[in-house]
């Protein structure tokens, strides 16, 4: 990935990225067990677990025994970039602070700067607080409806609006550390700054001038970076970065292709832990990387035009023009 950034200077690699989960079934039974008794037993002394859950209104039910792969994937070169394998019934938003540890452990000078997922990831103000005031990273969340209703603007998604004329414009806003600006001051990823918590929006009536000003810090799920509503190209940016949330499903459809996911049929028995799931599902999504970096540093045609001058390959002349 460093190497695609380097190559692509201007092609933001590494600043907008995604995180979402896929089902990889164990290979053992996938009904659920009558008792604990049973559920041992079906395990066969794994970590694997049960799951099964409504999911969203326009999808099936879903329920599988084994764990869930996590994957924070780069958004503009559809690349995955840090992943973890969890037990199925653990919470995916709890993996997330590990992951950006071990993303900028392995690449801290990562310009990560937007984090885009679905409402499963909106479940904890904590989580939202860590990745904009910790991280430098601007969580894009669906927000979920478990907000308090005393917050002020709640009720229209962290905007506040005049009394007379409506939805206010957002003005201007400061305070955030950004990758950019810890590269400034020297702060870290993880690191707090002393001043962050002083992110701020500003916002301003076009009819009347009256102004309001929301602090990230009374609650990062509801004033984020990127605003919910009103008249602001941020607006269209948070729209745009949501639908390539599909970008995960990309790559979540070729792991199942080549035999790990949910549905698969190629349950290998040299598989049955985590360990070599573990093992399985990172090679799978490291080759993806490994493809795209033979291609990019010319070492695929170079291997291809050594094989067909020793005569490993026949090809035809057509296909090497």
């Amino acid at each position: 990935m460093r190497h695609l950034a380097a190559a692509y200077p201007n092609g933001d690699i590494g600043r907008y990225a995604c995180v979402d989960g896929t089902d990889i079934e164990a290979h053992c039974d996938q009904h659920q067990g009558l008792n604990d008794a049973e559920e041992a037993l079906i395990n066969r002394g794994t970590d694997a677990r049960y799951l099964e859950y409504e999911g969203q209104p326009y999808r099936r039910m879903k329920w599988w025994r084994g764990y869930k792969l996590i994957v924070v994937s780069d958004m503009k070169s559809t690349l995955p970039m840090v992943w973890t394998l969890v037990p199925a019934n653990e919470s995916e938003y709890r993996t997330v602070r590990g992951l950006l540890d071990l993303l900028f452990e392995h690449w801290s000078e990562c310009p990560l700067e937007f984090l885009v997922s679905d409402r499963e990831f909106d479940r904890e103000e904590a989580l939202a607080a860590d990745l904009e005031f910790r991280y430098g990273v601007h969580p894009v969340f669906p927000l979920r409806e478990n907000i308090s209703a005393k917050l002020p603007w709640a009720a229209t998604d962290g905007v506040p609006h005049c009394s007379q004329h409506g939805e206010m414009k957002l003005k201007d806003r400061d305070g955030f550390f950004g990758p950019k600006g810890r590269l400034r001051e020297g702060i870290r990823r993880g690191e707090l700054p002393t001043s962050a918590k002083a992110a701020r929006h500003r916002w301003f009536c076009q009819e009347c001038g009256v102004t309001e000003t929301t602090y990230t810090k009374n609650n990062a799920r509801l004033y984020p970076f990127l605003p919910r509503q009103g008249d602001h190209r941020d607006i269209g940016r948070r729209h745009a970065l949501a639908a390539r949330l599909n970008t995960a499903e990309t790559i979540n459809a070729v792991l199942k292709a080549w035999g790990t996911g949910l549905g698969s049929q190629r349950h290998a028995k040299w598989k049955p832990d985590r360990w070599k799931f573990d093992w399985w599902t990172g090679g799978c999504l490291a080759s993806m990387t490994f493809r795209r970096l033979a291609h990019e540093t010319g070492a695929y045609r170079q291997a291809f035009e050594e094989a067909v001058e020793r005569g490993l390959l026949k090809v035809p002349k057509a296909e090497l023009l």
